[in-house]
């Protein structure tokens, strides 16, 4: 779900719920996706997206997110947007936001297991820059998450 700020609201316009959806497999093939929801479904991903000294998901486990699929969006407008899969997905996800590139290292965002999230789904907010392109990777936990 990708949400846009106004004022200090979030409008409810989401970008990523659960479902099948054509999804790309590595970071410089990502489906482009518009603001709005976005069906995904992470079987059969096998990527690894290491994130090991550029962003720390949460406390829990390692750096890293399992079975990642990549979606790549471009910003409408400068604010202040949330990408989520709070509430609509059923496995322990995962969530990290690069900027302009497929470098680890251009991460501004990452996120796992947010509070008031059921299933140990995820919700994280970054700053866009308006005509600037995302790449966002949606996966899990561990190795076993789907």
């Amino acid at each position: 779900m990708l949400s846009r700020a106004f004022s200090s609201s979030l409008v409810a316009a989401a970008l990523l719920a659960v479902g099948s959806h054509a999804w790309s497999q590595g970071c410089e093939s990502a489906v482009e996706i518009p603001t709005g929801d976005t069906p995904f479904d992470t079987a059969g991903a096998t990527e690894v997206l290491d994130l090991s000294g550029f962003c720390d998901p949460g406390p829990a486990g390692n750096d890293s997110i399992y079975h990642t699929i990549w979606f790549k969006w471009v910003a409408p407008t400068t604010e202040t947007y949330e990408v989520s899969t709070c509430n609509q997905a059923n496995f322990d996800t995962r969530l990290a936001v690069l900027q302009a590139s497929c470098d680890e290292s251009l991460t501004v965002a990452c996120g796992d297991d947010t509070a008031g999230c059921a299933g140990l789904t995820t919700r994280i907010t970054f700053v866009a820059v308006e005509g600037t392109t995302y790449y966002i990777a949606v996966g899990g936990y561990q190795a076993s998450t789907p």
